[in-house]
Protein backbone atom coordinates (compact mmCIF):
# COMPACT_ATOMS: atom_id res chain seq x y z
CA UNK A 1 0.00 0.00 0.00
CA UNK A 2 2.85 2.66 0.84
CA UNK A 3 4.11 1.49 -3.05
CA UNK A 4 1.38 2.28 -4.40
CA UNK A 5 0.67 5.94 -2.48
CA UNK A 6 4.91 6.52 -2.86
CA UNK A 7 4.40 5.75 -6.85
CA UNK A 8 0.77 8.25 -6.77
CA UNK A 9 2.89 11.05 -5.00
CA UNK A 10 5.93 11.09 -7.54
CA UNK A 11 3.62 10.59 -10.67
CA UNK A 12 1.69 13.51 -9.24
CA UNK A 13 4.92 15.62 -8.47
CA UNK A 14 6.03 14.91 -12.00
CA UNK A 15 3.15 15.55 -14.17
CA UNK A 16 2.82 18.67 -11.95
CA UNK A 17 6.37 19.58 -12.80
CA UNK A 18 5.73 19.23 -16.76
CA UNK A 19 2.33 21.11 -16.82
CA UNK A 20 4.57 23.93 -14.91
CA UNK A 21 7.57 23.75 -17.16
CA UNK A 22 5.18 23.67 -20.46
CA UNK A 23 3.02 26.81 -19.18
CA UNK A 24 6.41 28.76 -18.27
CA UNK A 25 8.87 27.66 -21.48
CA UNK A 26 5.93 28.54 -24.04
CA UNK A 27 7.64 29.79 -26.95
CA UNK A 28 6.88 33.09 -28.32
CA UNK A 29 4.83 34.63 -30.66
CA UNK A 30 6.14 37.85 -32.29
CA UNK A 31 4.02 40.29 -33.61
CA UNK A 32 6.17 41.92 -36.39
CA UNK A 33 3.15 44.27 -38.10
CA UNK A 34 0.16 45.77 -36.76
CA UNK A 35 -2.59 45.69 -36.88
CA UNK A 36 -2.78 42.34 -35.56
CA UNK A 37 -5.65 40.09 -34.35
CA UNK A 38 -4.72 37.73 -31.41
CA UNK A 39 -7.42 34.54 -32.01
CA UNK A 40 -5.79 31.67 -30.16
CA UNK A 41 -4.16 31.44 -26.72
CA UNK A 42 -0.15 32.04 -26.02
CA UNK A 43 2.29 34.39 -25.32
CA UNK A 44 2.57 37.16 -27.95
CA UNK A 45 5.51 39.88 -27.98
CA UNK A 46 5.37 42.95 -30.30
CA UNK A 47 8.44 42.76 -32.01
CA UNK A 48 7.60 46.18 -34.16
CA UNK A 49 7.44 49.88 -33.28
CA UNK A 50 4.44 51.55 -35.36
CA UNK A 51 6.46 53.48 -38.44
CA UNK A 52 3.38 55.43 -39.33
CA UNK A 53 0.67 56.29 -36.96
CA UNK A 54 -2.56 53.55 -37.11
CA UNK A 55 -5.70 54.78 -38.38
CA UNK A 56 -7.38 52.01 -36.68
CA UNK A 57 -7.24 49.80 -33.57
CA UNK A 58 -3.36 48.22 -33.45
CA UNK A 59 -4.36 45.28 -31.65
CA UNK A 60 -7.42 42.87 -30.52
CA UNK A 61 -7.42 40.20 -28.38
CA UNK A 62 -10.31 37.73 -29.31
CA UNK A 63 -9.17 34.85 -27.30
CA UNK A 64 -8.59 33.88 -23.49
CA UNK A 65 -5.47 32.75 -21.89
CA UNK A 66 -3.33 35.47 -23.71
CA UNK A 67 0.39 36.97 -22.33
CA UNK A 68 1.10 40.34 -24.27
CA UNK A 69 3.99 41.72 -24.06
CA UNK A 70 4.94 45.31 -25.46
CA UNK A 71 8.79 45.59 -24.46
CA UNK A 72 8.55 49.03 -24.32
CA UNK A 73 7.07 49.57 -27.93
CA UNK A 74 4.77 52.55 -28.57
CA UNK A 75 1.62 52.18 -30.34
CA UNK A 76 0.74 55.54 -31.75
CA UNK A 77 -3.37 56.51 -32.84
CA UNK A 78 -4.80 59.33 -34.73
CA UNK A 79 -7.11 60.08 -31.79
CA UNK A 80 -9.85 57.30 -32.61
CA UNK A 81 -10.00 53.58 -32.57
CA UNK A 82 -7.90 51.56 -29.34
CA UNK A 83 -4.18 50.60 -29.01
CA UNK A 84 -5.29 47.19 -27.71
CA UNK A 85 -9.06 46.26 -27.79
CA UNK A 86 -9.76 43.03 -25.37
CA UNK A 87 -13.05 41.66 -26.63
CA UNK A 88 -14.65 39.30 -24.33
CA UNK A 89 -11.62 37.78 -22.62
CA UNK A 90 -10.70 35.50 -19.34
CA UNK A 91 -7.37 35.43 -18.32
CA UNK A 92 -5.16 37.57 -20.05
CA UNK A 93 -2.05 39.71 -19.35
CA UNK A 94 -1.41 43.00 -21.47
CA UNK A 95 2.49 44.28 -20.14
CA UNK A 96 5.48 46.94 -21.32
CA UNK A 97 3.63 48.88 -23.39
CA UNK A 98 2.62 52.98 -23.89
CA UNK A 99 -0.09 53.85 -25.96
CA UNK A 100 -0.38 57.12 -27.04
CA UNK A 101 -3.12 59.60 -28.77
CA UNK A 102 -6.49 56.85 -29.02
CA UNK A 103 -9.83 57.11 -28.42
CA UNK A 104 -8.98 53.88 -26.07
CA UNK A 105 -5.64 53.23 -24.54
CA UNK A 106 -6.19 49.97 -23.60
CA UNK A 107 -10.51 48.99 -23.91
CA UNK A 108 -11.11 46.35 -21.41
CA UNK A 109 -14.35 44.33 -21.55
CA UNK A 110 -13.42 40.98 -20.13
CA UNK A 111 -12.47 39.24 -16.64
CA UNK A 112 -9.33 38.34 -14.69
CA UNK A 113 -7.75 40.64 -16.82
CA UNK A 114 -3.95 41.93 -15.30
CA UNK A 115 -2.35 45.61 -16.88
CA UNK A 116 1.25 46.18 -15.49
CA UNK A 117 3.09 48.62 -16.37
CA UNK A 118 1.57 50.35 -19.09
CA UNK A 119 2.02 54.38 -19.57
CA UNK A 120 -1.04 56.04 -21.39
CA UNK A 121 -1.14 59.68 -22.21
CA UNK A 122 -2.63 61.60 -24.97
CA UNK A 123 -5.91 59.75 -24.89
CA UNK A 124 -9.09 60.68 -24.06
CA UNK A 125 -9.51 57.76 -22.08
CA UNK A 126 -6.76 55.98 -21.05
CA UNK A 127 -7.67 52.51 -19.55
CA UNK A 128 -11.17 51.79 -19.94
CA UNK A 129 -12.91 48.75 -18.18
CA UNK A 130 -16.29 48.00 -19.22
CA UNK A 131 -16.36 44.34 -17.61
CA UNK A 132 -13.54 43.49 -15.41
CA UNK A 133 -14.24 41.00 -12.51
CA UNK A 134 -11.20 39.78 -10.80
CA UNK A 135 -9.11 42.25 -12.91
CA UNK A 136 -5.67 44.08 -11.70
CA UNK A 137 -4.53 47.35 -13.00
CA UNK A 138 -0.89 47.80 -11.45
CA UNK A 139 2.19 50.19 -11.65
CA UNK A 140 0.40 51.81 -14.55
CA UNK A 141 1.06 55.84 -15.41
CA UNK A 142 -1.18 58.54 -17.09
CA UNK A 143 0.43 61.09 -18.36
CA UNK A 144 -1.25 64.58 -17.89
CA UNK A 145 -0.08 67.26 -19.87
CA UNK A 146 -0.70 71.40 -20.64
CA UNK A 147 -1.34 72.82 -23.65
CA UNK A 148 0.20 75.70 -22.17
CA UNK A 149 4.25 76.00 -20.89
CA UNK A 150 4.72 77.59 -17.54
CA UNK A 151 5.84 76.87 -13.84
CA UNK A 152 3.04 74.69 -11.80
CA UNK A 153 2.15 77.15 -9.30
CA UNK A 154 -0.22 74.34 -7.08
CA UNK A 155 -1.22 70.74 -7.54
CA UNK A 156 -4.60 70.17 -6.05
CA UNK A 157 -4.59 66.31 -5.86
CA UNK A 158 -2.62 63.56 -4.77
CA UNK A 159 -1.31 60.41 -5.95
CA UNK A 160 -4.68 57.73 -5.35
CA UNK A 161 -7.21 60.58 -5.17
CA UNK A 162 -10.06 59.87 -6.86
CA UNK A 163 -10.74 62.70 -9.75
CA UNK A 164 -13.91 64.04 -11.86
CA UNK A 165 -14.18 64.98 -15.26
CA UNK A 166 -13.87 69.27 -14.75
CA UNK A 167 -11.99 68.86 -11.38
CA UNK A 168 -8.82 71.47 -11.25
CA UNK A 169 -6.20 68.94 -11.00
CA UNK A 170 -3.21 71.68 -11.19
CA UNK A 171 -2.29 75.38 -12.16
CA UNK A 172 0.49 76.99 -14.22
CA UNK A 173 1.82 80.24 -14.24
CA UNK A 174 1.77 81.12 -17.89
Amino acid sequence: MKKIHLALIILFIASSLLFIFNIYHVKPIYINKLPYIISSPGYYVINTTTATTLNETAIIINSDNVILDGKGCILKGRGNYCGIKIDDGINIKIKNLVVNNWKYGVFVNGYQITLENISSYGNKYGIYALNHKGSIISDNQKMITSRFMGFVNSVNVKEGDFVKKGQLLYSIDS
